[in-house]
């Protein structure tokens, strides 16, 4: 929710493969500068940041799907009123401020090309 809220704007979307890498790097907070710097570096890396993605993350997304979080559609995964309505809690009280920040900073940097060089174009 909160990867396709910060990143997707007025249009409430993300392709899959985009917020399965997202949600990998969330929850690798030790790693987060590695990842900004990968982002942020606009030319040949040598060492390229470990991403993938695995069970405990398709099944985030498919308990969301199934709770009506977000909605699958020619895959793009897009939020839903319940999806907003999460999300607006988060932001009430004051919840996950520094993955919110985190996908503020970086998300946006995360294009196709990235992701293929994360993931060996395995995405």
């Amino acid at each position: 929710v909160i990867a396709i809220a910060e990143i997707s704007g007025k249009k409430k979307y993300l392709e899959l493969n985009k917020v399965n890498v997202l949600v990998w790097m969330l929850i690798r907070k030790s790693k987060w500068d590695e990842y900004n710097q990968f982002l942020n570096f606009k030319g040949f890396i040598e060492n390229v940041p470990l991403v993938s993605v695995d069970s405990s993350t398709y099944k985030a997304i498919e308990y969301s799907i199934a709770k009506k979080i977000v909605a699958l559609k020619d895959g793009k995964l897009h939020l839903t009123t319940l999806g907003d309505d999460t999300f607006s809690l988060l932001i009430d009280n004051d919840i996950m401020i520094e993955e919110r920040l985190f996908l503020q900073e970086t998300g946006k940097k995360l294009t196709v090309n990235k992701i293929k060089e994360l993931t060996g174009g395995a995405f």
